[in-house]
């Protein structure tokens, strides 16, 4: 995509719909085009797809406006003008990178694309690279996921002088990488949002500091603990497809509530103190897994291959890089047979998504614990 200010205001402004695709996905060919642009509710509507937690393809759909108000929160707390530099080095089929542009859009300020694309349009992201181009170009915003920050730090690069803000959501950040980047001078800006919220939600406003609730969002706790939200940034529903038919579905309640995944503790400043996530669910490089949708998979795998198994379980052991590895655990198997079937499930990589995002592909070496134990897990070292 050509990032001249021309063609980003054009993006914006447009009452097109756009599908913004991964690479690794191509459902277009299954009618989503055709089907979403005869649906007038989706006029000026971004459609990106989930993040791999579920089997069948899901698309959440949010309004350029939502997103266009959430980036100018972010503008006006940060004081972003057109004198800044953005460096673009996330997808744009993510929110993260699709913000990136939103917020450049309205602030005219250059955005540089340092994606560095194959031929296939994937990212092939080099910390290295991307640091001595952050320099040439005198970025001064970037944004970026722990499993970035994890890089930077392990090839021990210096914040270079023009930067101001470095945004760092899309999952938990070491405390000791948190610290190393700091001690590097990386002035680093911790965020919490989702694709449902426009990005964005809460955002420390001096780095390392905690996390607050921007202005334009409500919050309060559901009666099953799960963090509930409220404001103009929010998507307008979920698109999917069932039995090779499309549908869309409202994700908000009567009363203007989305319902998240988490369970969040704010304080009486708007400042959030804890996040802990559905159990069911876990980010791997910034990318929401499903371990329910994964154990399908592994249990497919065993049947393909005809193995004596009685428990199959899949588990998320937390790692300081990828923010988790997937361990796939059985009972009853002898060496043999896990051998059979580890060869299946490299063969197949359904379980860890490879087909559909190459980032994943990074989970290898495969970890395997013969005995289903809870506790065994934390002794597995996933160097």
């Amino acid at each position: 995509m050509d990032l001249s200010k021309n063609i980003i205001a054009e993006f914006w402004t447009s009452p097109s719909l756009e599908i913004c695709s991964n690479p690794k996905q191509n459902l277009i060919d299954k009618g989503l085009l055709p089907w979403a642009q005869e649906q007038e509710n989706l006029k000026s509507h971004l459609l990106i797809p989930t993040s791999g937690t579920t089997g069948e393809p899901r698309w959440i759909a949010l309004s350029k406006r939502a997103m266009l108000n959430a980036a100018q929160q972010v503008n006006q707390i940060f004081t972003i003008t057109n004198k800044d530099v953005f460096a673009l080095n996330l997808p744009l089929f993510h929110v993260s990178g699709l913000s990136i542009l939103a917020r450049s859009y309205l602030s005219e300020a250059q955005c540089c694309d340092l994606r560095n694309l194959d031929t296939n349009g994937n990212i092939q992201w080099d910390a290295k690279t991307w640091h001595q181009q952050c320099q040439i170009q005198q970025v001064t915003i970037i944004s970026l996921v722990p499993t970035q920050v994890a890089d930077i730090i392990n090839l021990e690069l210096s914040c270079p002088k023009s930067i101001r803000i470095a945004f760092v959501g899309g999952d938990y950040l070491a405390p000791k990488i948190k610290q190393q980047a700091s001690d590097l001078g990386w002035p680093l800006h911790l965020c919490y949002g989702m694709t449902e919220t426009s990005a964005m939600l809460a955002v420390a406003n001096k780095p390392n500091g905690k996390m607050k609730l921007l202005p334009n969002w409500q919050y309060q706790q559901a009666p099953t603990g799960k963090a509930q939200f409220k404001g103009p940034a929010l998507c307008s529903g979920y698109i999917k497809l069932t039995q090779q038919q499309w549908h869309f579905n409202s994700s908000i309640d009567n009363e203007g509530w989305f319902t998240s995944d988490d369970h969040i503790k704010f304080n009486e400043q708007d400042e959030i103190e804890h996040i802990e996530r559905d159990q069911a669910i876990c980010k791997i490089l910034g990318e929401k897994i499903s371990l329910s949708t994964q154990l399908m998979d592994l249990q497919s795998a065993i049947k393909q291959v005809n193995l004596p198994v009685q428990q199959a379980h899949i588990f998320a052991k937390p790692h300081s890089r990828r923010g988790a590895i997937l361990i796939p655990t059985w009972e009853n198997l002898q060496k043999l047979d896990e051998q059979v079937l580890m060869q299946k499930l490299i063969e197949a990589r359904n379980i860890y998504h490879t087909k559909q995002n190459t980032r994943i592909t990074e989970l290898e070496p495969w970890q395997i614990v013969s005995k289903f134990k809870r506790s065994s897990l934390n002794k597995v070292n996933l160097q």
